[in-house]
């Protein structure tokens, strides 16, 4: 291995900080022999330009390899800091003052101080996810630090100073919980398969998704007839409760005397919004919503707004005093009850999702029911013939 690094021939000893890492000798001869032969533009009709531009993908495919990404997801540049810099800038275009940034203390400087800079500069705001005290990244200190204001969570994928590798799966998962989804426009010939995917991921799952289209991407044309595969997408099946779960949702909201209903994805509807209304108003329910869900009962008199890191002063009040709270279409989620204290130390939790797997994810609940959130909230009004009662 040594003998492949001219640089460790003699009795220098290099304690090399990122910046200056010894390369082995085949790198310097594969960068002589591309400024020999293929120093151009790319994307220029000549042989040389040809050349870069065949360089360049070789390059990106191997990389790709190394790290397990597409090559689309390879971007060479002057060095991490200037690649850096480059991105915050350019990802920010849209974020507004007051938009947080985090980032992690396991990480290079040059992976912090543009985020910081760019946060000075257009009014952000900046907090550090901190490390365990084996020097591991603190995911329950990012779980407390994640709200809807986080724009950006900025850590490595292993540290260069101590050797951690994060976890990142669970870090794009604790993310993505509080924001968009992200889907990605990979070549011409797949972009319609790939814009219909996410338009029915958005539909089907209710989330909101970014459809990235890389510039290389939008200066191309797409096939002959491919739009002919392009078909609006298939609604979303309603799920039908169960009379007992209807009635048991019933008896609860009998007894209670302080209920909050709280909407979220799946009540994001104009009929699952009228039902749910409609029910409050005969329980006396006082309507709150989660983030995504914001606006949803805006004009109604008893609209608390938003539960969660967005609630009034009175709004969490009223939301801790509830002896029910009632989840409609929503994950109640630490960030929608704040880490649990919206909920009462003798709240009854109910939660109504149309997908079983989701009841009881965030929070223990007293009781889950299966079912369109529409068709819960109509199926429990039918029961009560339709009279006034609160």
């Amino acid at each position: 291995m040594r003998a492949r690094f001219s640089s460790l021939q003699g009795d220098f000893v290099f304690l090399d900080a990122p910046g200056g890492s010894q390369v082995p000798d085949e790198v310097g001869a594969a960068i002589a022999r591309t400024l020999r032969d293929a120093s151009a533009n790319i994307g220029a009709n000549y042989e040389t330009s040809k050349r870069v531009e065949h360089v360049l993908a070789t390059a990106r495919a191997d990389a790709g390899r190394f790290l397990n990404c597409s090559p689309d997801d390879v971007i060479f540049g002057t060095n991490m800091t200037v690649l850096d810099f480059t991105l915050s800038r350019t990802a920010s275009r849209d974020w507004k003052e007051g938009d947080r940034i985090l980032v992690s203390r396991l990480d290079h400087d040059g992976g912090v101080a543009p985020w910081i800079e760019l946060a000075a500069d257009r009014g952000f705001e900046v907090d550090w996810i901190d490390v365990t005290p084996d020097l591991r990244l603190d995911l329950d200190d990012l779980e407390r630090k994640l709200d809807e204001r986080v724009r950006v969570v900025a850590c490595v994928a292993s540290s260069n100073a101590v050797g951690t590798i994060v976890d990142l799966p669970r870090v794009s998962e604790l993310a993505h919980a509080v924001g968009a989804l992200s889907a990605r426009v990979t070549s011409p010939e797949d972009a319609v398969e790939e814009a219909c995917a996410a338009v029915r991921r958005a539909l089907h799952e209710r989330r909101t998704v970014l459809l990235n289209l890389p510039l290389q991407v939008q200066a191309l044309d797409v096939p002959d007839g491919a739009l002919d595969l392009a078909a609006p997408p298939a609604a979303r099946a309603a799920v039908e409760p169960t009379a007992a779960d209807t009635a048991a949702l019933a008896e609860v909201l009998e007894r209670a005397r302080r209920p909050v209903f709280v909407a979220g994805r799946g009540a994001r509807t104009p009929g699952g919004r009228d039902a749910v209304a409609e029910l409050a108003q005969h329980y006396g329910a006082l309507l709150a919503t989660s983030a995504v869900a914001r606006g949803l009962f805006h004009g109604n008199p008893w609209s608390l707004d938003v539960s969660g890191g967005f609630s009034s002063p009175l709004a969490a009040e009223l939301i801790q005093g509830a002896d029910l709270i009632v989840g409609w279409g929503c994950a109640l989620n630490m960030w929608t009850m704040r880490h649990g204290s919206l909920i009462g130390a003798d709240t009854t939790v109910v939660q109504v999702d149309d997908e079983a797997s989701a009841l009881g994810t965030h929070r223990d609940v007293q009781l889950g029911v299966t079912g369109d959130v529409e068709l819960t909230a109509q199926r429990v009004l039918d029961g009560t013939g339709g009279g006034g009662r609160r």
